[in-house]
């Protein structure tokens, strides 16, 4: 893959989704498979807890996705407004937990439980813990003026 920077601004809306994904698999080369998959999911995960949790505001309507890779990293950066500071801390709490872990696997599979003890729950962010388990990415979190900001990011060889 080539050096690459893309800058988005959607509106919170599912066909959108697929709509980045596409652009994002046109970068990768038929050799990158892993990195592709990797990559994919972990867009497609922030894109979509972003449209499922974020909420429109008077400040702010749209989704920002920042997508950067070079030869050293691939970084994904999602933010969108979120007026409920109870979402926050959910994310906040997943996010600390995930990185706190030193076992993603173990973490992950601790999460699945939890969702089967508790199937009615609302917010799995079963995305946040597929993005350090499956995708191998690292996540950081920000929140200011009602932006929630989650950024991935994967070292490269």
């Amino acid at each position: 893959m080539n050096d690459v920077t893309l800058t988005f601004s959607i509106t919170p809306a599912w066909e959108v989704v697929k709509n980045i994904e596409d652009k994002i698999r046109n970068l990768f080369h038929p050799e990158d498979s892993e990195i592709f998959y990797s990559t994919i999911m972990t867009v497609s995960e922030l894109i979509e807890n972003a449209v499922k949790y974020g909420s429109a505001s008077a400040t702010s309507k749209s989704i920002n996705i920042n997508f950067v890779a070079d030869t050293k990293n691939i970084i994904v950066i999602v933010s969108n407004p979120v007026d409920d500071e109870g979402r926050v801390k959910m994310v906040k709490n997943h996010i600390e937990r995930i990185n706190a872990s030193k076992d993603p696997q173990h973490l992950y599979i601790e999460r699945l439980q939890e969702l089967l003890e508790n199937p009615h729950s609302k917010n799995s962010q079963l995305g946040l813990y597929r993005i350090v388990y499956e995708g191998g990415f690292n996540l950081s979190y920000g929140y200011e003026n009602n932006i929630l900001t989650i950024k991935a990011m994967r070292k490269l060889k």
